[in-house]
């Protein structure tokens, strides 16, 4: 890709291009309807049951609290939810409670719903951040579709856990990392110790074990996933990880370079303190995105405000540079400077990538930068992070400042000043190794058992840079003998102008629950997923013209295919093809 940023985009861009001369695929549709049920039909599980639970003896010898019974109806997954769920019962319960140094209480929560009417499968619903309170287990399937079509209103049995810690007892969230066993629990072993106990409540529940186990998250929630892949292969049967921090620490240090980077260009008030927020001005922002448009939208063959492969594009932000003083229609040198040197990811003094030492696989990895996409400058995008609000920080300091001291550097430093890193010796101060890495290239024994795994993630993603997920996947590529015989396990699914996990102008709200079951059980492996808008998709701050339809579909290719327009109606997924 020739982006005109001194960027690490080119090697990335370089593997989709040797894959694409690589790739044989075939031509159908996938078969998207529902999977039905397992053989066996659905098990029931009365109220009386439900209460029962907490009587016997399971696997971890959970502690648990009240169970309750939800009657059909009665409740909502959130409160924007057009339907409501079904009947079921709701398990709370902690494995290994203990009291952890300087007095604070640990233990393994989690909650576990078991639908009165039982599909016969398991569903394992990922967590986000770094965990702290356990979610209600309804099976999100895409945060995009505000707490519709979960997992749960399908007749999944669901769990969700909080990884070991509860953010209410720590003095920040990441406080945690103070306590080797409680970095342990949040790394791997609350997600294996939750799966394992919430087969053994639902065997005890229903008489049968689950005959399909799935698990499907996003952010850490992807990292979960793909540690499930790695070190528990026999826990699941199909996995969807969606933009993955699977090395949080490599991620957190391209997240605060770019911190660093847009510092440079805001102004400071009058105690010399940063003004981030006025480091681009809203016209600034719409300048960025109505240039990159400009640009790049008809590289696939419709000018549409949406850019399918933004690899195919060529566009410098050096054209956005004022050639005299500052004003509306330019942007100054350090403003253009402050954008492509987040891209290209961070430097050492004498201008060399900064590597992180000692890290699985592949050893001295660089720390990768971002790609330029649609929805790079809109609100959930770099904003969200890098600039923030008049009245509030941006995200990644928060990031810098409070997880690196106790997660990502040894010793922890609850002093850590995410501003004043020094990139020449930063890597030595961080963590090798820590037990939250899920970047281990060999899964063959999940590959053996016949596991099928779909990643996904937002090509603007301001968070975890998509290029860490393609980097990875590319990796497993070369392991497996070539792009045909990987596809065959594992399949990558990138979204155009998608934020962190759903959001940016785009077509966020897809279903990858069915596209992995329908592979498991079905053998039909997705050569695509359709994909839709919703009506908030274009608006806010930065918006992106021509405007997101709230109709407009797109299909979601395999990679490394992308969608090319040939003809129709330019709304509807049906007039492109991926190729």
């Amino acid at each position: 890709m020739n982006t005109g940023f001194p960027s690490h985009m080119s090697k990335v861009a370089g593997g989709a291009l040797l894959l694409s001369l690589a790739a044989c695929f075939g031509g159908g549709d996938d078969d998207d309807a529902p999977t039905p049920p397992p053989a066996g039909g659905a098990r029931t599980l009365s109220e009386a049951s439900c209460t029962a639970i907490g009587s016997r003896t399971y696997t971890n010898s959970p502690v648990f609290g009240a169970s309750r019974w939800v009657a059909d109806g009665a409740e909502k997954a959130a409160t924007t939810a057009t339907t409501a769920l079904p009947a079921h019962c709701v398990v709370q319960g902690t494995i290994a409670p203990r009291t952890g140094a300087s007095g604070v209480p640990y233990g393994i929560q989690f909650e576990l719903r078991l639908p009165a009417a039982w599909n016969g499968r398991f569903f394992f619903q990922g967590g986000g951040g770094t965990d702290g309170s356990v979610s209600p287990a309804t099976g999100i399937i895409n945060s995009a579709d505000g707490g519709n079509n979960v997992a749960l209103s399908q007749g999944y049995a669901v769990v969700s856990t909080d990884g070991g810690h509860q953010n209410s007892t720590l003095a920040t969230t990441a406080a945690f990392g103070a306590d080797p066993q409680a970095r342990i629990d949040w790394g791997y072993n609350a997600i294996d110790k939750t799966a394992v106990t919430a087969k053994s409540i639902i065997q005890g529940s229903y008489g049968a074990a689950p005959d399909k186990s799935y698990f499907l998250g996003c952010s850490n929630g992807g990292r979960q996933g793909m540690m499930f892949t790695q070190r528990f292969p026999d826990a699941f049967d199909g996995v969807v990880a969606g933009a993955p921090v699977m090395d949080l620490g490599s991620i957190t240090a391209a997240e605060i370079w770019g911190l660093q980077q847009f510092a440079k260009a805001a102004p400071r008030d009058s105690t010399g303190g940063i003004v981030w927020s006025q480091s681009f001005s809203p016209a600034d922002r719409q300048l960025f995105t109505d240039a990159y448009v400009k640009a790049c939208d008809a590289t696939d063959g419709v000018a549409d405000g949406m850019v399918q492969n933004p690899f195919a594009c060529s566009f410098d932000p050096a054209v956005l540079q004022c050639t005299g003083a500052k004003n509306d229609t330019c942007w100054t040198p350090t403003q253009v400077a402050a954008v492509k040197a987040t891209v290209a990811g961070p430097i050492t003094s004498s201008g060399g990538p900064v590597r992180v030492p000692g890290y699985s696989l592949p050893r001295e990895t660089p720390v990768e930068g971002y790609v330029v996409d649609t929805g790079w400058m809109t609100p959930s995008g770099q904003p969200s992070r890098l600039i923030g609000t008049a009245t509030s920080l941006p995200g990644d300091f928060a990031f810098g400042a409070v997880q690196v001291p106790y997660l990502h550097i040894t010793p922890p430093d609850p002093t850590f000043d995410p501003l004043g890193i020094n990139w020449d010796t930063y890597p030595n101060r961080m963590t090798i190794d820590p037990p939250w890495l899920s970047t281990r290239l060999d899964i063959s024994a999940y590959k053996a058992r016949g596991g099928k795994m779909i990643f996904y993630h937002g090509i603007s993603d301001p968070g975890p840079s998509v290029s860490n997920t393609i980097n990875y996947y590319n990796r497993l590529v070369q392991l497996n003998g070539g792009l045909t015989p990987t596809q065959a396990f594992a399949r990558l699914f990138m979204v155009p102008a998608m934020t962190h996990c759903s959001g940016g102008p785009s077509t966020d709200s897809f279903d990858p629950l069915t596209a992995i079951v329908n592979w498991v059980e079905k053998g039909v492996a997705p050569e695509q997923m359709v994909a839709k808008a919703r009506a908030a998709n274009a608006s806010g701050l930065t918006s992106v013209k021509p405007a997101i339809p709230a109709d407009r579909t797109r299909p979601l290719c395999a990679y490394p295919k992308t969608a090319v327009y040939k003809a129709g109606n330019v709304e509807k997924a049906e007039s492109f093809v991926c190729q």
